[in-house]
């Protein structure tokens, strides 16, 4: 998978072996590898910013799944070897009651599961003392905020004011929480020779971990090529040019995969950024090639061989809806689900799929 479907899913474990790909990844690698299903969910299908690279094209609101009914889904998952639950969407905290409901159960099974983690998506423009004091207290894996470059830049995509709020909730983490923060940057025709700036707040804030995912949409402002990708991500991984010859301790991890970026990642096989032939894979069943860096710094670009929807990774919306990644690009979310799990038990749903692939 391509480290989460939307998000950073806390990286790569630190368990991981080299794996040979080869010329015979597709299209079975992820029923040969079996690691364990990735959980999207959607708490709800609101936000409070209109931000310029939104992917989202479901605009149904009601019908919300309530707490209840997502930790029996959760609780099928799990037994079917689900082990990474993500609140991708559409904004957890506005619904933070429900988030906190899902989350105190996962934090509860996390007791007992080996390797179930779980985290959050969040603009974190919304966040209060009793929200960080709940974070606090839940200790989820990872949390990935969302920055586009610099002040200018970020309002720019985001709405006037919302760098100065979404940093200033930054700063009020802990030092252990911090630990667990993804800066999300998504990288576009405006901000991509802005990625420094980005850097040099993460610096100041003590933060080491960055999540760059390359823009897929129709917004004519934001559009990138793959050449223009390409050069900006090789960047990283020259010792003399990166950025990153600036900073200590950082880790960034650029995302590409066949689901949402075909191009990108055959580029960088092509380029031999990625050498398919020469991976790491990690417990998850994430494949990376990995550059180490002076000043202790790490860039890992991951390579997903095929698209993982349904086998390794699902997606369900606040209204139920099981769906495939790019599905919610689209406002007929219900004519492209497999299924409804408040009509269906998710097992059933995601074993009559199964079954039409071995037909």
């Amino acid at each position: 998978m391509a480290l989460g479907i939307s998000g950073s899913n806390g990286g790569v474990s630190p368990n991981r072996q080299l794996y040979r790909l080869g010329s015979t990844y597709a299209p079975r690698f992820y029923h040969n590898t079996m690691p364990p299903l990735e959980v999207s969910y959607f708490i709800n299908n609101s936000c409070n910013l209109a931000c310029k690279h939104c992917y989202v094209g479901y605009d149904e609101h009601r019908n919300a799944v309530d707490e209840d009914m997502w930790c029996m889904v959760f609780e099928d998952l799990i037994g079917l070897g689900a082990r990474t639950f993500g609140a991708v969407g559409k904004e957890p905290l506005l619904d933070w009651g429900k988030t906190y409901s899902v989350f105190n159960y996962l934090q509860k099974q996390r007791e007992s599961v080996k390797g179930l983690r779980f985290g959050l998506v969040t603009n974190l423009t919304e966040m209060t003392p009793e929200i960080l004091q709940d974070l606090e207290d839940l200790a989820p894996d990872y949390i990935d905020v969302s920055i586009d470059g610099n002040r200018m830049l970020h309002d720019f995509i985001r709405g006037g004011g919302t760098y100065d709020k979404t940093v200033s909730n930054l700063e009020r983490f802990s030092e252990k929480l911090r630990q667990k923060i993804f800066i999300s940057f998504t990288i576009n025709a405006c901000n991509q020779s802005h990625l420094s700036d980005v850097l040099d707040m993460m610096d100041h804030l003590g933060l080491h971990h960055l999540l760059v995912s390359p823009y897929v949409g129709n917004n004519e402002e934001l559009y990138i090529s793959t050449k223009e990708l390409i050069g900006s991500v090789s960047e990283l991984v020259h010792a003399v040019s990166s950025p990153l010859v600036y900073y200590t301790g950082m880790n960034v991890y650029v995302k590409s995969d066949v689901t949402t970026s075909a191009a990108f990642a055959n580029e960088l096989v092509h380029e031999k950024i990625i050498d398919k032939n020469l991976l790491y894979i990690d417990a998850y069943g994430v494949l990376f090639t990995e550059y180490k860096l002076p000043g202790d710094n790490v860039v890992l670009f991951n390579y997903q061989p095929t698209d993982p929807s349904f086998v390794n990774a699902i997606r369900i919306t606040h209204d139920g809806y099981v769906v495939r990644c790019l599905d919610m690009f689209y406002p007929d979310v219900s004519k492209r689900a497999i299924g409804n799990v408040r009509q269906r038990r998710i097992r059933d749903i995601l074993y009559s799929v199964q079954m039409q692939d071995v037909a």
